[in-house]
């Protein structure tokens, strides 16, 4: 489901923007594969849990199994990469509509999209002409591709490189209807109705609030200020990729893949899910060394990293956590963290106020 966009005007740090809200069964599906084929971050740090995993690999095919190990070769983002172009799809965003267009298109047109080529902040300064040259097999670009990107995207590069266009593309088609077959259809029934409630939900939301403090809404602890370039900001529900927030781009959009809120997604009265939240952030020791380090001041995950000793993957789980509590926000400027000390002072007033109606209402 796909509704008309709201333009609204933030604070000075956001220009105007449009924001559009969908939800569609292409960009769950998408986001489902995309955990699925996660192998860096841990499966407990998914709501979902890691019973997900083990239930869809039950039920999926070797065939797929084997098909997605190898468009992806480890690297999930591949997946995510195709978020932009689902948002690029004019008409419905289902599940036909994704393979006919996959279908269809150039299969050079498709490395593109894998290359980076619609996605601005992904390209690093690379220039559109150097990764059409690369698409085309172009060894010069390909090798000046390479030097340009980070670590965290050079991997999901060689990999799309490496694969024969024409495979790459037979695998979506292939990946995509089997997923949907065995996985995807068993839950769009349960899953869709969640997401189109929260998309009603954000969408009225989006009439109200400036940018940074909807972004901030639907994705608690993300700072998000104005990219050059980008003019129309998409957000997108999603249940099985909560509460991880998932990026990608089609050309001057934005997309934001939020996972929708614990309460929406379990549909039952809970207590205060911002108290909750808090107190399982602080219940682990390295979370509050990460706290004391940002208490004095802003640091990347680099910093963070060498500061506990621990993998890389590790932290960025527990940043995770300390940034869907309200604890730590995340600038996607810069990629920094810094500490939000009132929540702390939030998630005490909210369970303080829980547990004294819990008292009020006893007879």
């Amino acid at each position: 489901m796909a509704d008309g966009a709201v333009r609204i005007k933030g604070p000075a740090s956001v220009a105007r923007v449009e924001v559009a809200v969908e939800a569609a069964p292409a960009y769950e599906l998408l986001l489902g594969l995309r955990a699925f084929a996660d192998t860096e971050d841990d499966r407990s740090s998914y709501a979902v849990g890691p019973e997900w995993w083990d239930a869809a690999r039950e039920r999926a095919p070797k065939k797929l199994l084997r098909d997605i190990d190898r468009f992806t070769g480890g690297e999930e983002m591949l997946f995510g990469m195709l978020v932009g172009f689902v948002a690029a799809l004019t008409g419905p965003k289902d599940i036909p509509a994704l393979i006919a267009a996959v279908k269809e298109i150039d299969p050079i047109e498709l490395r593109r999209w894998l290359l980076g080529y619609h996605l601005s902040s992904f390209r690093e300064g690379v220039s559109r002409e150097t990764i059409d040259r690369a698409a085309r097999g172009d060894a010069e670009a390909e090798a000046e591709l390479l030097a340009a990107y980070d670590d965290h995207r050079i991997g999901a590069v060689k990999h799309a490189l490496s694969l024969p266009a024409e495979e790459a593309k037979e695998l979506i088609v292939r990946i995509v209807e089997a997923w949907n077959d065995k996985i995807f259809s068993t839950e769009a029934s349960e899953v869709m109705p969640l997401l189109e409630s929260s998309a009603a939900e954000v969408r009225d939301l989006a009439s109200t609030l400036p940018v940074d403090r909807l972004v901030d809404r639907v994705a608690p602890g993300i700072r998000y200020t104005s990219e050059p370039g980008i003019r129309r900001l998409l957000l997108v529900p999603s249940f099985v990729g909560r509460p991880w927030l998932v990026m990608s781009e089609c050309d001057d959009t934005k997309c934001l893949c939020y996972g929708i809120d614990e309460q929406t997604a379990r549909g039952v009265d809970a207590p205060p899910e911002a108290a909750i939240a808090v107190y399982r952030a602080l219940g682990d020791a390295n979370r509050v060394r990460l706290m004391k380090r940002l208490s004095r001041g802003s640091a990347s995950l680099q910093q963070l990293t060498e500061h506990v000793g621990l993998a890389k993957s590790t932290v960025h789980a527990h940043l995770l956590i300390l940034r869907t509590s309200g604890l730590v926000e995340c600038s996607l400027a810069d990629k920094t963290y810094t500490l939000r000390r009132p929540a702390l002072a939030v998630a005490h007033e909210a369970l303080e106020s829980f547990l004294d109606r819990g008292l009020s209402g006893r007879r």
